[in-house]
């Protein structure tokens, strides 16, 4: 696969490849693509449990804040 970069895209691979943590274009851009492939996973897990949660609420399921709160960090001590 051959591909053409713009000329900012370019000067930052070789950036990258001056830093000696890249041997080759090639794995600059793959390390790029790899970043890109995570990100895309995170956005549709945090789709996926928006739509969870939404359908939870339209069938209500819901609980107040402060459970919430308590749920995720534990019940919180008043300070004396």
């Amino acid at each position: 696969m051959n591909l053409a970069l713009k000329p900012d895209l370019q000067r930052f691979v070789e950036t990258q490849l001056n830093t000696g943590r890249f041997r080759s274009a090639e794995e600059v851009v793959q390390a790029g693509l790899e970043l890109l492939r995570d990100r895309q996973q995170q956005l549709d897990h945090v789709r996926e449990q928006l739509s969870e949660g939404l359908e939870q609420a339209r069938r209500g399921e819901l609980i107040d804040g402060e459970e919430a709160f308590d749920q995720i960090f534990g019940p919180l001590e008043p300070e004396l």
